[in-house]
């Protein structure tokens, strides 16, 4: 009823409202052709071509005909343009954030600190792609028809159903690795000028450095390098230079290095949810690597 009556104060009401069901239109079906293939939309396209072929024969002729073709052949690109232009959903977390959502397939999503996930609201019939700018944790849904890919830079990542860690931070985009907890993934990335596949098992960790134009596969310990999920920060044994890197990923914050041979230090301890300063402090007393805020920097340490 207040619905009604608003579309009844005016006529402007009354031209925003047919607007709005016209948009919802719009929307109905430019979210039924996302679902289709490209092959599929573009046969549909030729069939209705040939149907207008046919009536045209029976009824039209010259350039009335000619018209009605164009005029289907114009509806089809146009529907395949919308829907290859159609923009991704986005999920965005801020520093110190750790976000779950669930995509359009099922697959959740654990998004660190600092990251932005993107991804349609509805998958092809053929692949699920997904783009990433930082990290994320992803238990994704079992589809043989479609596999899962995750896009990050030049680098992606295909699996049919598994568990899995990506990092991809936007300001470290020389170094990507994946860590794969159970299943089986691909990882595709450029090395030596060729495209390069390699399948990972679960344990396995493969780091990716464009920069150095090199890759390398270690067995790690995935609850560690996972545990940011729960709202921590695990480390056993880590190198100084994968916490530096953890931590400057989750709190936002850069270090100066003086001194690059400390890098291979290793440090152990869990951290729970507690502010930056209190870990640098914990890490100073057990490793006597020392922290200090660069003058210019308040999100700057020097590390030496």
């Amino acid at each position: 009823d207040k619905v009604e009556r608003w579309i009844n104060a005016s006529p402007e009401n009354r031209k925003l409202a047919e607007q709005i069901c016209r948009i919802e239109q719009y929307l109905g079906v430019t979210a039924e052709m996302r679902s289709l293939s490209d092959k599929d939309i573009l046969s549909l396209s030729h069939r209705n071509l040939a149907k207008a072929d046919r009536r045209k024969r029976r009824i039209l002729s010259g350039w009335m005909g000619a018209a009605a073709s164009l005029v289907l052949l114009a509806a089809g690109t146009w529907f395949l343009l919308l829907r290859l232009h159609t923009p991704d959903l986005e999920v965005r977390n801020g520093l110190g954030e750790v976000k779950e959502c669930v995509l359009p397939d099922g697959t959740r999503v654990w998004l660190n600190s600092n990251s932005t996930l993107s991804y349609p609201d509805r998958f092809s019939r053929r692949k699920r792609t997904v783009s990433l700018q930082g990290e994320a944790f992803f238990d994704s849904r079992k589809d043989a028809r479609r596999p899962f890919f995750v896009q990050a830079g030049d680098v992606v990542v295909k699996v049919l159903g598994t568990r899995f860690d990506v990092d991809a931070y936007a300001d470290n985009t020389a170094v990507f690795s994946t860590t794969l907890v159970d299943g089986s993934v691909e990882m595709r990335y450029p090395l030596h000028g060729r495209r390069q596949t390699t399948v990972l098992s679960p344990g396995q960790r493969l780091s990716y450095n464009s920069e150095e134009d090199r890759a390398f596969i270690a067995y790690v310990d995935v609850g560690s390098l996972t545990s940011w999920q729960t709202g921590s920060i695990t480390l056993d044994h880590t190198p100084l230079r994968d916490v530096l890197k953890i931590i400057g990923n989750t709190y936002g914050v850069h270090f100066i290095i003086n001194d690059a041979g400390r890098l291979n230090d290793s440090c152990s301890g869990t951290f729970v949810r507690q502010p930056v300063e209190n870990i640098l402090s914990t890490i100073e007393c057990a490793t006597g690597i020392h922290f200090k805020p660069s003058g210019g920097d308040p999100e700057s340490y020097i590390v030496y």
